[in-house]
């Protein structure tokens, strides 16, 4: 075997060994603690997984369905900031975590292009679509109004 050749095979698997390390350390999202809180990062893993999984079931979609965000523990309130791409929790809890996971999710699987494209559909949907209750109440106050307008035959 040559010996420039067998360096290399060497030197990819190490890579690819280097790689498989460093991707499984990998955190899923910054998290901000200035306050130092107590909190259960294999359980916001956990939590963020089976988020992401599930996202890309319900979307179709091959690859899983991660937010980019950071966890801002310790903040003035619970909240979520779509622009600064932050999930802000008082303290601790996994159901505000997981809400707030959610709607990052989301918000980030939609480029601006699909979101616009989507609003633009349900307002043409809307102005387009009849409202049976209200052409009823039309109807009714037209016909009493109208004497003889409907006849029964």
């Amino acid at each position: 075997m040559n010996c420039a050749r067998h360096i290399s095979l060497q030197q990819v698997a190490f890579l690819i060994l280097l790689l498989g390390h460093v991707c499984a350390a990998q955190n899923h999202f910054w998290v901000s603690n200035p306050t130092h809180q107590e909190w259960q990062q294999e359980e916001a893993d956990r939590i963020y997984i089976s988020i992401a999984r599930d996202l890309a079931a319900e979307f179709k979609r091959g690859e899983l369905a991660g937010a980019v965000f950071t966890l801002v523990l310790g903040a003035n309130e619970n909240s979520v900031d779509m622009n600064n791409r932050e999930l802000r929790l008082k303290k601790w809890n996994k159901y505000l975590y997981a809400e707030g996971v959610v709607r990052l999710t989301f918000d980030q699987l939609l480029s601006t292009e699909s979101k616009m494209r989507l609003a633009k559909r349900a307002v043409i949907e809307a102005d387009s679509t009849v409202d049976v209750h209200k052409n009823e109440n039309t109807t009714k106050q037209n016909a009493s109004s109208e004497p003889g307008a409907f006849r029964k035959e």
